[in-house]
């Protein structure tokens, strides 16, 4: 099974058309959790975001999701240990005219959330 065939089999049925899991649940920890949801700020076409739970290995980089909310929908690839301290990222492929701020490559420690706003480009600096 492939690395994003495992992470989709994770997630089972119970998980929204926009959100994601990575991992499995170990005992009470767990699954890692990426979601994209509308976003209350004010011309965010959505949000990003990634719960990072310490389940994660090296099978899971690679997993590839694409997720999506009404009018956007962004590809997301996993990455175990993106740096030196341990984090995992996720990195977005956005639709052409869309942003990340603050990055299209989102790095999250362990047991921490983070989050990417998607921007239009279109009014931005006007």
């Amino acid at each position: 099974m492939g690395a994003i065939a495992a992470a989709l089999a994770y997630a089972g049925p119970a998980l929204a058309g926009d959100t994601a899991a990575i991992g499995e649940q170990v005992g009470s920890t767990g699954p890692s959790v990426v979601q994209l949801q509308p976003s209350a700020r004010p011309g965010a076409l959505g949000e990003l975001s990634l719960r990072n739970e310490m389940v994660n290995d090296d099978s899971h980089t690679g997993a590839r999701v694409v997720l999506d909310i009404p009018g956007l929908a962004v590809g997301v690839t996993f990455q175990w240990n993106a740096d030196l301290l341990g984090a995992d990222a996720v990195t977005l492929d956005v639709p052409d005219g869309v942003i990340c701020l603050p990055s299209c490559e989102l790095v999250v420690p362990e047991g921490e959330t983070g989050t990417v706003v998607l921007y239009s480009v279109e009014g931005v600096g006007t």
